[in-house]
């Protein structure tokens, strides 16, 4: 519906699905009952009773977007929703009740500017919820937070065991606070760096209660580090990113930008401390494979380089077993972009030399001044659907029972050529090598014949 109007002594049923996109506005009783959804993506007036009952779903996908005003009777069971678009500002004080759902879906935002929501029921994120003032956890408050982000520089009480998502503190950048027991647990703490000074320039995760409950367990959790304001680190600087009365569990994964490298631990028992431990000589940003006839062109680029001597390219047919095939020389140090070429001028020499499908691999081993060396990403091209056979088989028709399979390339070992019929069956086989090679056809009846080396295959019509 484009809109929806409960005229005053009315009252509206909803057992379905209504999709409101223009005003919706209840003068009467409105009841969302078990299985109805009322989708209000625009503005919602409630001028009267509004009936939230159990197994109904409210969901306001305005920008911004209130709860309901008039009576609300949001009852056991029910769930409000702030929709993907929609942003909901919480009053300075709410209660969710136990039993309740306040769900934020995918692309919604829930924002707390002042005062404080109090969580007695459940609160679900899947979008994003920006906490500058209080959330108040209760023993009865259910919090999950599967691909959302919980942001701000709010403070959470009691315990915050998200079980996914990202907790992001500040806005760039600033400190987010607790007082209970924190789990990290299959959570990303995203960390951004601006300078060295904590809240005001770098974000912190802080949990104080002056007791032991006021705890940090990072097991299973992720730091994701990002600069922001042009800030670059240097080897060797350090960041509290996290502090808390008691730290425990392992340390959490990490993740820096692209061309940093660095660690984790915990410093005096109460700090989670990022370690800048070095600056990696190259920042690759893009590596490609690309087929160009009957070769294979490498191309990649760097944003920056530090005592770079240059890159050893290298290619595999099974992703283990690896060939250089050259070197390709670096900048040795610059914080500009470069760009670098290299072609595969035969790659189909291992492609032969197996039947079975299979990618060529490329990869890049970026050696420095002083012997250190890194390995790009594996990158790959499908040779079977990008290149033509790299043999000549004549003449065809075959009239003489006897074909010739040309091979212009060097191969080291030998290959097999195989002759199928019709129906694929195998009828006959002989090794070839480099240059010209003689296959006898001789007793083979007239018709259409399949020849077959490694990936590739050709037609062969036998004559009598």
């Amino acid at each position: 519906a484009s809109g929806l109007n409960v005229p005053a002594g009315a009252t509206f049923n909803i057992g379905g699905t209504v999709n409101a996109f223009a005003t919706l506005s209840n003068n009467g009783t409105l009841n969302i009952n078990s299985g109805g959804t009322v989708n209000a993506n625009a503005q919602f007036f409630n001028f009267s009773t509004l009936n939230l009952n159990a197994a109904g779903n409210l969901v306001l996908g305005g920008n911004p977007a209130s709860l309901p005003s008039g009576t609300f009777n949001w009852n056991s069971g029910g769930k409000v929703s702030v929709g993907s678009g929609g942003l909901l500002n919480l009053p300075t004080s709410f209660t969710l009740p136990a039993g309740r759902t306040l769900e934020v879906q995918a692309g919604g935002e829930l924002k707390l500017n002042s005062g404080a929501l109090n969580l007695n029921g459940t609160l679900l994120n899947e979008g994003t919820i920006t906490n500058n003032a209080t959330i108040h956890n209760s023993s009865t408050g259910s919090f999950s937070n599967p691909g959302g982000i919980y942001q701000g520089t709010g403070l959470w009480t009691f315990g915050f065991a998200p079980n996914g998502g990202t907790i992001s503190p500040g806005n760039s950048a600033g400190c987010l606070s607790f007082d209970g027991a924190v789990s990290l647990n299959s959570t990303t703490l995203a960390i951004e760096l601006g300078g060295s000074s904590a809240c005001a320039l770098h974000d912190r995760l802080t949990i104080d209660n002056f007791d032991v409950t006021a705890s940090l367990n990072t097991t299973g959790g992720t730091v994701e580090v990002s600069f922001i304001n042009g800030f670059v680190p240097t080897a060797g600087q350090t960041f509290n990113i996290a502090f808390a009365n008691f730290l425990t569990g392992s340390l959490p994964n990490l993740l820096m930008p692209p061309g940093f490298d660095g660690s984790l631990s915990f410093h005096n028992g109460i700090f989670l401390r990022l370690t800048i431990s070095s600056i990696l000589p190259v920042e690759l940003v893009d590596f490609q494979a690309v087929v160009k006839g009957e070769k294979v062109r490498l191309q990649w680029e760097t944003a920056s380089e530090q005592n770079n001597e240059g890159f050893f390219v290298e290619r595999s047919t099974d992703g283990r077993d690896w060939l250089d095939l050259g070197f390709v020389a670096g900048k040795g140090t610059t914080t500009a972009a470069n760009s670098y070429v290299f072609y595969d001028e035969k790659p189909l020499a291992d492609a032969l030399q197996n039947f079975e499908d299979r990618d060529i691999y490329y990869r890049l081993r970026q050696v420095d001044f002083d012997g250190k060396a890194a390995l790009s990403d594996v990158v790959s091209v499908e040779v079977k659907a990008a290149l033509q056979p790299p043999f000549q088989a004549y003449p065809n028709p075959v009239t003489d029972g006897e074909l010739t399979v040309f091979l212009p390339m060097d191969i080291e070992s030998e290959i097999t050529a195989a002759i199928f019929d019709q129906a694929g069956r195998f009828v006959r086989s002989m090794p070839v090598r480099s240059g010209a090679n003689t296959l006898n056809l001789q007793g083979l009846g007239a018709g259409v014949y399949t020849l077959k080396m490694g990936y590739f295959r050709e037609r062969i019509l036998i004559r009598p």
